[in-house]
């Protein structure tokens, strides 16, 4: 009985033994996200036609972008604006179209600053009573050289909303 007894201490206390390790845990505390209103999803803005002879820069079209629904932490909301830089024209976004001498440049209707490819943004506060943002801007044709060629205009403008 002895025997089994001291067995039995011995199983236990290797049972009983254990080791001490350092967890760490990490992750991002965010103010949440608003959601990016359906009408400014994958939004085309109608520039028109531009004829050479007529212009250095088109006429600015406005145009919006919204935010709604966003939480009640989050007071502002930040636009950048990012694309490819026009080869000519440091201001401008490039026209990847088949028309040739016109670039596009974007700009806060607000402040009038240029949107520059770059990352340049824009910040609007958020409405308390409706929970959204709204961003009020304008975009126009410039002419970036005196070899015009006529064709198709296209310009891709990225935008990205971060939440304060």
């Amino acid at each position: 009985m002895k025997k089994l007894l001291l067995l039995m201490l011995v199983i236990v206390a290797a049972q009983a033994q254990a080791d001490d390790i350092n967890l760490q845990i990490n992750g991002t505390i965010t103010a949440g996200s608003c959601d990016v209103d359906a009408a400014s999803k994958n939004k085309t803005v109608e520039m028109g036609q531009a004829v050479a002879s007529d212009f250095s820069y088109g006429p600015w079209v406005p145009f919006e972008l919204s935010v709604i629904n966003c939480p009640a932490n989050v007071t502002s909301v930040d636009a950048a604006f990012t694309g490819q830089l026009d080869t000519y024209v440091s201001t401008a976004y490039a026209n990847t179209g088949t028309g040739r001498g016109v670039a596009l440049q974007v700009a806060d209707s607000k402040s009038m600053m240029y949107m520059l490819p770059g990352g340049d943004k824009v910040t609007e506060p958020v409405d308390a009573m409706t929970h959204g943002a709204t961003f009020t801007m304008r975009a126009r044709y410039v002419r970036t050289s005196s070899l015009f060629v006529p064709g198709t205009f296209e310009s891709a403008v990225q935008v990205t909303f971060t939440y304060r």
